[in-house]
């Protein structure tokens, strides 16, 4: 009863469901379509995206909370042509030596008159309405996926009714034809089987029409 718990507002479709189909194994059945779709479909997946780049906002936003460190490193190689370097350097005057320095900074934000606290606000506000979106969705696509589950069951019971319906008027059609060879009938009753199996083959072909858009769905 995973999807139930998970989608409460869904608990009561799922029993009519099971109540209106009770073939062993459709609840199960049911269920895995509905995790199928909310785990696959685009909708859900783009929401889901929504809501974690609304989250990654969220730690963004609180960042300014704390402490900021700065740093620079620099060094080379310097030439120079000083009274030093001539003091050491008898062939020339001049001297090669090297340098390097660094800084490090760290500041921490005292006090920003509460505009840090409204924006993490702001951005946890879009986080909470971005979640809403996707249970929503995937409701809403859940719901749709019991609908189509459940059309695609009706429409195939009624399939099934309507081909038997058919090959039990057609055995009905060819016995009266038998019947009228041979006398035992008149032309008026083979034209009201024929009738009747008109009304049949059409029945089926419509309620084949139906299976196949349920089973698109």
């Amino acid at each position: 009863m995973k999807n139930q718990m998970r989608f409460p507002l869904l608990g009561a479709v799922f029993m009519a469901a099971a109540l209106c189909f009770p073939a062993h194994g459709f609840a199960e059945t049911l269920q895995d379509a509905v995790q199928e779709a909310i785990t696959t479909h685009p909708s859900i997946l783009a929401a889901k995206e929504a809501a974690g780049a609304s989250a990654e906002n969220v730690r963004e936003q609180r960042s300014a909370y704390f402490p900021e460190i700065s740093a620079s490193v620099s060094g080379g190689r310097l030439y120079s042509d000083s009274s030093t370097t001539r003091g050491l350097s008898v062939t020339r005057g001049t001297g090669y030596s090297y340098m390097g320095e660094g800084s490090a900074t760290l500041t921490q934000r005292i006090y920003d008159f509460g505009e840090t606290g409204n924006k993490v606000d702001a951005a946890k506000a879009r986080e909470t309405a971005a979640g809403s979106v996707v249970i929503g969705t995937e409701e809403g696509v859940a719901l749709r996926a019991i609908q189509a589950f459940v059309g695609l069951l009706r429409a195939g019971e009624m399939k099934q009714k309507s081909e038997k319906n058919l090959a039990s008027i057609s055995e009905y059609r060819e016995k009266i034809a038998v019947q009228v060879q041979e006398g035992g009938s008149d032309e008026a009753e083979l034209n009201r089987a024929d009738d009747f199996l008109l009304l049949a083959k059409n029945a089926a072909t419509e309620f084949d029409g139906q299976y196949q858009q349920a089973l698109a769905d």
